[in-house]
């Protein structure tokens, strides 16, 4: 698997994302598509110098390319010789009842600053800086509004960090704009792999997350866990509970372990028979055994595995900190972090340096996507 490739995979999830969206949200108006496409078009244009894209865009950012991208859809059409003279030049209408508002912004603006159809948006820029200064800002607050909050609203559910992930929901009102109003969207990257791949359900709790090295991630693909993975899953996502709920809390991360873990049973004990689990790289697999599968998901209810009966673990000396892993988030260098304090390295998908030199061991520790 080449970088290149690699890379391909990424662009393939965040097109999946997208197609989700569009598959299963609610669209009224077009300010949603218009808000996918000004994020894809910022994500070009502040792109790093070696093509990796933005951690980032602010919301102001975001209103300039929106208010590019409606300029020219708000230039009036031509009246048929039939119309009412008098009437005022019909423009396109973006939303399924009255115009939306952003373009009633936008057509106020040029109906007083730039009148003429053919007036290109940098020339109504510079025939009232002040004017289209106060546009822009509209335009932002429209957008944190109703757009950016519930774009990732599928159907009536929640919102779920799809694509971006911001600090204020549909409760925000504009004075909050005022003080030290946060106005990061901040893109989210694959900060782990997927004990249950994302295209079965799209659940980025940190409970379904475990560290894995791209070759496992890219081998495993949408493929289920076998029965050692997901044994060890439950002892970590029991005996380790505060920990992941503690790292979830400091990253402002979802954490929703009931959810993950009845997820994974719903989808795991209801494979048909003849059915097979991913064990590890060069595409190994075993067999499906739905007892061995309910055996380990029984972990969680404490009957193989007792903490009680388990003796204290031993003290380590303190390791001086290392540097993190290039390219890694902030979730998998916590989760490492985690990995060294605990007794059972391996039981949080960790990779220690042995692990990494030997990546066959991937698909018994972690490789879980």
């Amino acid at each position: 698997m080449t970088a290149a490739d690699h890379d391909d995979q990424g662009a393939i999830e965040v097109a999946e994302r997208i197609l989700l969206l569009i598959d299963r949200g609610r669209f009224t108006s077009t300010y949603k598509y218009a808000v996918l496409m000004g994020l894809m078009d910022l994500c070009l244009e502040r792109a790093a110098r070696d093509g990796s894209a933005p951690q980032s865009v602010t919301t102001r950012q975001l209103a300039e390319r929106i208010v590019e991208l409606y300029w020219p859809h708000t230039a009036p059409f031509p009246a048929p010789r039939t119309a009412d003279r008098t009437a005022a030049p019909p423009v396109l209408r973006q939303n399924s009842g009255g115009q939306a508002e952003i373009l009633t912004l936008i057509r106020k603006f040029r109906t007083r600053h730039a009148p003429e159809a053919a007036t290109a948006q940098a020339a109504g820029r510079k025939a009232s800086r002040t004017a289209f200064e106060r546009l822009v800002r509209n335009v932002e607050w429209k957008l944190v509004e109703m757009p950016l909050p519930k774009l990732q609203r599928l159907g009536d559910g929640d919102s779920m960090e799809l694509l971006y992930r911001i600090n204020w929901d549909d409760r925000v009102r504009r004075r909050d704009l005022a003080g030290e109003f946060d106005n990061q969207i901040r893109f989210v990257g694959r900060a782990g792999e997927h004990l249950v791949p994302w295209v079965r359900h799209p659940n980025d709790d940190i409970e379904n997350l475990v560290t894995s090295d791209a070759r496992c991630n890219n081998d495993k693909r949408d493929f289920l866990a076998a029965v050692d993975q997901i044994r060890r899953w439950t002892e970590r996502n029991t005996r380790r509970a505060s920990e992941l709920r503690s790292v979830a809390d400091q990253l402002g991360w979802r954490s929703d372990g009931d959810r993950s873990v009845a997820v994974a049973r719903a989808v795991c004990l209801h494979l048909p028979p003849g059915s097979h689990l991913w064990l590890g790289p060069r595409s190994r697999f075993e067999p499906l055994d739905h007892g061995a599968v309910r055996a380990a998901f029984a972990v969680l209810a404490g009957q193989i595995i007792r903490q009680a009966d388990r003796p204290p673990p031993k003290e380590r000396p303190k390791e001086r900190p290392r540097a993190g892993v290039a390219g890694e988030s902030k979730v998998e260098r916590a989760l490492r972090s985690a990995n060294r304090r605990a007794s059972l390295p391996e039981e949080l998908g960790g990779h220690d340096e042995d692990h990494r030199r030997n990546p066959d061991r991937c698909g018994v520790r972690s490789g879980l996507r």
